[in-house]
């Protein structure tokens, strides 16, 4: 509303963290929370402090970049990808590695609400998985 309002933009993006349900199987549900922990952690330090990161799910996350436009908002998901992904955590011995596929919305070019955000967040992260490297995808 207050985007609406004041014609401001912010973008949205989803991060689906690749093998998540193999750690908590192959480690168990303590590496599997630890991994969670850790992808929180890196969120959390990787984003500016007007941004807001949450859980969403079991394997998903969600960050709101304020004052972005699509631009912005790939330069933030670089840094995020290349923070996770150079990551490991270390669970009793073992090294697991950490990646991510991230889909972004943008506001006023992707939706105007929260469902359509939503949902076009959902679709660009299915863009993004069809990807070799850059795991960042945005709607067509």
């Amino acid at each position: 509303n207050r985007a609406k309002r004041f014609g401001a933009t912010f973008s949205i993006l989803i991060f689906y963290i690749d093998y998540l349900r193999n750690i908590y199987e192959n480690f168990g549900v303590a590496a599997g929370d630890f991994a969670i922990e850790k992808i929180a952690e890196i969120l959390k330090a990787s984003k500016r402090q007007i941004d807001s990161a949450a859980r969403i799910n079991n394997d998903q996350f969600g960050l709101i970049v304020l004052e972005s436009k699509r631009d912005e908002a790939r330069e933030c998901a670089h840094r995020m990808l290349r923070n996770i992904e150079v990551s490991e955590i270390d669970f009793n011995g073992e090294s697991i590695p950490l990646s991510a596929v991230i889909g972004i919305a943008t506001f006023g070019v992707d939706g105007e609400d929260q469902v359509q955000l939503m949902q076009s967040a959902e679709k660009a992260v299915q863009t993004a998985r069809k990807m070799k490297e850059i795991r960042i995808g945005f709607v067509s």
